[in-house]
């Protein structure tokens, strides 16, 4: 993979967070699996916008979800390993 695929990848999943919303479903997802319904309540924001972030967040290739008996989880953070810094330097705890 040269520098300018990189590059872009970093962008997409820039792109993908630029959302408050979708920084605290990626620190909740820090702290495990979770279903839509789990994110909804910890994140107390309406289902179809949680649903409408994370499948532009998978497309970014940022989550990714795993069905379990039917239903859908999200196992989390799917971004490159060079993608990290990034996150980090938005969560100043």
């Amino acid at each position: 993979m040269n520098d300018k695929q990189i590059f872009q990848i970093h962008a997409d999943i820039c792109q993908a967070l630029t959302h408050p919303i979708r920084l605290e479903i990626i620190e909740s997802l820090h702290e495990g699996e979770k279903s839509v319904t789990q994110l909804v309540e910890a994140l107390q924001a309406p289902q179809t916008a949680i649903s409408w972030f994370l499948s532009l967040m998978r497309s970014k290739g940022v989550v990714v979800p795993r069905a379990i008996r039917g239903r859908v989880s999200i196992t989390g953070w799917a971004a490159p390993e060079s993608a990290l810094p990034m996150m980090k330097c938005t969560n100043s705890q």
